[in-house]
């Protein structure tokens, strides 16, 4: 029971403890400072070219190429070991 209440109590102390920098006084709110500039315009991205680089133009394409037909070879090989494995005698 008694240690509950220190469960507690270290709770509610953690809690006031990270309530008391809030408490503190008041903060000047940005709405409250006034802007003795106005605010700088920033130029309009230029859009760029959409020429994708060699890499996904010509790279990807051919190694998706590669790695479907060493797939398709290790299925065959895989099938084809499992048959010389076993045989049926009659």
């Amino acid at each position: 029971m008694r240690s509950i209440v220190v469960f507690i109590l270290l709770g509610l102390l953690a809690v006031g403890g990270s309530a008391a920098p809030a408490l503190a006084g008041p903060v000047a709110l940005q709405s409250d400072v006034v802007a003795q500039q106005p605010a700088v315009e920033a130029p309009e991205p230029v859009p760029e070219d959409d020429d994708s680089p060699w890499t996904t133009r010509y790279l990807v394409p051919t190694l998706l190429a590669v790695m479907a037909v060493v797939m398709v070879l290790v299925v065959l090989g895989y099938f084809i070991r499992l048959r010389g494995r076993y045989r049926v005698v009659e």
